[in-house]
């Protein structure tokens, strides 16, 4: 989706319907929750940020990010994985919390792709 975006693709293409959802957590989260996960000796952790996001969404966030706004045009045949994955973050917010929002996150995509 971040190439579609840097490209300022008109119309924005998403699989399926664009509403299945998804939790996004920035790599550089991932890795300082999992270091504070080995310190505390914890052995099963959910890595989330317990924030919904469905897949239209991100198309738009990551259209506004480029500053622009294109009409996205939906693929039902196409894959989609599972309609909702969110985690469960409560036991991670106990040792990490997330610092890299998921617009942020964006933005740091979009400039490096």
């Amino acid at each position: 989706m971040i190439e579609r975006g840097k490209a300022k693709l008109d119309p924005f293409d998403v699989w399926g319907t664009g509403e299945q959802v998804r939790d996004f957590i920035h790599i550089d989260d991932v890795v300082a929750a999992t270091f504070e996960a080995i310190t505390n000796d914890i052995q099963t952790l959910n890595l989330c940020t317990g924030r919904p996001v469905s897949f239209i969404q991100l198309a738009e966030m990551i259209m506004l990010a480029q500053g622009y706004l294109a009409p996205i045009r939906k693929h039902p045949g196409k894959p989609t994985g599972v309609e909702y994955r969110v985690g469960d973050p409560t036991k991670m917010f106990q040792i990490y919390e997330p610092k890299i929002s998921l617009e942020e996150g964006i933005a740091r995509a979009l400039k490096d792709a």
